[in-house]
């Protein structure tokens, strides 16, 4: 079912976003919603009305709760999941806890989250063990282009693959399960970062097997900040420890699992952004008929005809195929003209967040970025259920950036 997109302005009415900013970068940090804000403040005001009610006697009850949603929500149990502050910390406790040997070797891509590649170097230096880039060039025509990139940076010694579902930069949704059966046939385990796929596509993960899978809450399913989830397969669990060791290593509650006491007690935290999780999948459930497989396939509608657009206006070309987007799109723009060292000396800025910090003074929140590197650059937007078209019209507020180099 199609949706028009002016719909979208009943549905902006529910978020805190100045209504004067063109805000397409959801992609960043997300937007929660008013209800789901006011939720999470009288869990709050509960738990310093009440600390020990709360967080010793209550708060794992709430925690439990908003788990079996989202395990529900991400088609597996709620055994499989625990819940994290962010993406950094689930990676860094995945990898941490990977008996990697000298000389093995990490795989990542070029498309890879620059603060999980960096998390990949440290832990595989540590060991003398080593990681490797597959090179997946842009334009990405096809999901075999993808595929046929990573399989042939594979060698002998790969231990361990750390693979994108929808990478931040360019925006491609990769075909994990294709990559992950191929992989898991050469006996590497493979670490999928999530980050942008759940609130985007519709996810199976107990189908699409990887041993481990992260994703964000706070983006998409538009849960407060600090929302993040950490999948593990069965096998997995055992021996995965968190970032910080507490009482949960201890715990002598009933019926838990190792899996969930040492990650949901890693220390005193305010845990209301995990216990309103559940109500951001609610609300986001409710603004369409259909849920949110209907705003899912709205938001797609709406990234896609704003891509056209941008496309039609701008000296850009489009990094895949629409049928390879998912909420958020990405578009390549001619080479940066300066110099890059030379720009920097006099600007003490690159000149792509110059040309960020320009839109956002004109109140287009819109990120610009290098990829892969220097001279070669993108934009990306994000569409989500306060977005309309209308958002998108900034085609001239970018040419003129790039008429002034």
């Amino acid at each position: 079912m199609q949706y028009n997109v002016a719909q979208s302005d009943s549905f902006a009415s529910h978020w805190s976003l100045d209504p004067g900013v063109a805000y397409l970068n959801h992609g960043a940090f997300g937007a929660c919603p008013k209800p789901v804000l006011a939720y999470q403040s009288e869990l709050r005001a509960w738990m310093e009305f009440n600390p020990m009610q709360f967080l010793v006697r209550e708060c794992h009850l709430l925690i439990d709760k908003s788990r079996q949603q989202l395990a529900s929500l991400v088609g597996t149990d709620a055994a499989n999941l625990v819940f994290s502050q962010n993406i950094s910390a689930s990676v860094s406790a995945v990898l941490r806890s990977v008996l990697l040997r000298s000389g093995d070797e990490i795989l990542v891509t070029d498309h890879g989250y620059s603060s999980c590649t960096a998390a990949a170097k440290l832990v595989a230096g540590r060991v003398g063990a080593s990681v490797t880039t597959a090179q997946i060039l842009v334009p990405v025509e096809s999901e075999d282009q993808v595929v046929d990139a990573i399989l042939d940076a594979v060698t002998e010694r790969t231990r361990l693959a750390l693979i994108d579902h929808i990478p931040s930069s360019t925006a491609v949704v990769f075909p994990v399960r294709r990559i992950i059966n191929l992989l898991k046939e050469r006996g590497i385990r493979v670490l999928v970062d999530g980050a942008h796929a759940p609130g985007v596509l519709p996810l199976q993960l107990d189908q699409i097997d990887a041993d481990w899978y992260v994703g964000h809450c706070h983006k998409w399913l538009c849960a407060p900040k600090g929302a993040s989830f950490l999948y593990a397969s069965p096998a997995e669990q055992q021996t995965l420890d968190p970032l910080i060791i507490s009482h949960g290593l201890h715990s002598t509650r009933k019926g838990r699992s190792r899996f969930h006491d040492v990650f949901d007690w890693a220390g005193t935290f305010d845990p209301t952004a995990w216990c309103s999780v559940g109500k951001a999948i609610d609300f986001l459930e409710g603004l369409l008929p259909g849920g949110l497989p209907a705003l899912q396939q709205r938001n797609h509608n709406l990234v896609v005809q704003a891509r056209r657009h941008l496309l039609s206006e701008l000296p850009a070309q489009p990094t895949c195929p629409e049928s390879m987007l998912g909420s958020m799109a990405s578009l390549m723009l001619p080479e940066d003209p300066m110099p890059e060292p030379r720009y920097a000396e006099v600007h003490s800025t690159t000149p792509v967040q110059a040309h960020q910090m320009a839109l956002a003074e004109r109140d287009i929140e819109l990120p610009w970025m290098y990829f892969p590197s220097f001279p070669k650059r993108m934009i990306r937007i994000s569409a989500h259920a306060y977005n309309n078209l209308c958002d998108f019209d900034v085609a001239d507020s970018i040419r003129e950036l790039l008429e002034s180099e």
